[in-house]
């Protein structure tokens, strides 16, 4: 078939089957319901309010009375952005009182963040084995799960930066939408912005991921359309900042300087990794875990993007690039790294980098057997020594999943009680 220069059409690889996303819609909704179920359970025993929640609940009364939020800016000195308390007053406005507004923004947010992995691992090519892994994962989390009992912006955050993620990865396939759908991602990241400062850390990988969208359209003026997209990303930072110093606070408020120095801040950063995938009870392996993930993560998109796996390589270079830049801001500014908080937003991109590298791992085994088996072994015995290979692993693969998945739920349960 001939294609136009300029036209979508010409950017159209290999996507998943009808069947194969339906059954990824379904997991996805499934791992959902049960991810909220659990959130319900934990927020049944009451909220947690910390001193931060108290600014952002008085915030939120106040903007629904109509009194503004200039108590709420003074209180917390500009260190954080207005758009949880506006869209608690939102909810406040349609009725509900302040606790069932937390609440149902944080259980909604656990819901699209457990839908959107489902999606994700699946766009990334991967089976559906590895679709119900992650999305179950993402749903009995026990860290996802304790933070819907809290009174913050991590969750909303978490689930805007999340979905787009997606939203980039899927117009990375072509087709008529997809600068709609790069369009929609930085619009989504723009909001997420007015809810927490960090993720504008997202934007110079949405930046290369809109200019490579664009390069494979054929568009004209792809890296300015790119870098348009990327300042419409930072539209809600720039309202945020130009208010602040309007009244005459810092850029990103008043902050007190950084505790840590490079080594602190690499181990906080690696322990923290360690505690998004592990539960608390062995928590003596988060560092191991933690960097070993990381490491495996940027191998694995590296490799992704050598081999032009579009989806896959944005992925890993959403996670490597956040956790750089906040790094980098850790030395400047003091922020709260060691801390699973911080890395909550890259917590579904973070499975799907773990699942990318198992996969990714299994076709590698079979190889480095067929490598390493001395030629004057017959091809009878030859043929079985790598399909024994690619056996092991992948049930250890599995294995390891399922073990995983259960001792997170175990951490989970005790949540209750």
């Amino acid at each position: 078939m001939s294609v136009k220069k300029g036209s979508e059409a010409a950017v159209r690889p290999p996507t998943s089957t009808g069947s194969g996303l339906r059954s990824a819609v379904v997991v996805g909704l499934l791992a959902s319901v049960l991810g909220v179920v659990l959130c319900s359970l934990a927020t049944s025993r009451g909220l947690l309010i910390s001193e931060d929640s108290r600014h952002y609940l008085e915030a939120a009364e106040s903007i629904a009375r109509g009194s503004g939020i200039e108590e709420f800016s003074r209180s917390t000195g500009g260190q954080f952005p207005p758009g949880y308390p506006y869209l608690l007053a939102v909810l406040l406005g349609l009725g509900l009182s302040l606790s069932a507004g937390v609440i149902v923004v944080n259980v909604a947010a656990v819901a699209v963040m457990t839908f959107a992995t489902a999606l994700l691992v699946r766009e990334v090519g991967l089976s559906l084995l590895f679709v119900v892994a992650g999305s179950v994962f993402v749903a009995v989390n026990p860290n996802l799960i304790e933070m819907s009992t809290a009174a913050l912006s991590d969750l909303p955050a978490a689930a805007l930066t999340t979905t787009a993620a997606l939203l980039i990865v899927i117009a990375l396939r072509g087709g008529p939408h997809a600068a709609t759908l790069v369009l929609l991602s930085s619009l989504t990241i723009a909001a997420a912005t007015m809810l927490r400062f960090a993720v504008s850390f997202f934007v110079p990988v949405l930046i290369g991921a809109s200019w490579w969208v664009f390069t494979l359209l054929r568009r004209p003026h792809a890296l300015t359309k790119a870098l348009a997209f990327g300042a419409l990303a930072c539209s809600g930072l720039v309202i945020v900042v130009l208010r602040n110093v309007s009244v005459g606070m810092g850029y990103f408020g008043f902050r007190q300087s950084s505790a840590l120095d490079w080594q602190g801040a690499v181990l906080d950063s690696m322990n923290s990794m360690g505690q998004l995938l592990l539960p608390r009870s062995t928590t003596s392996l988060t560092l191991v875990v933690g960097t070993t993930v990381t490491v495996a993560v940027a191998f694995t998109a590296f490799q992704d993007l050598r081999t032009r796996r579009r989806g896959a390589a944005v992925v890993g270079a959403f996670i490597i690039s956040v956790g750089l830049l906040t790094l980098g801001a850790s030395a400047v500014t003091r922020l709260d790294i060691g801390t699973t908080r911080f890395a909550l937003p890259l917590l579904p991109l973070v499975v799907v980098g773990v699942a990318r590298w198992a996969s990714l791992s299994s076709e590698a085994i079979p190889h480095y057997v067929d490598g390493v088996l001395p030629s004057r072994v017959t091809a009878e015995f030859h043929g079985r020594a790598v399909q024994l290979a690619r056996i092991t692993w992948g049930t250890g693969v599995v294995l390891g999943a399922f073990v995983l998945v259960l001792a997170n739920l175990k951490a989970t349960f005790r949540l209750f009680g």
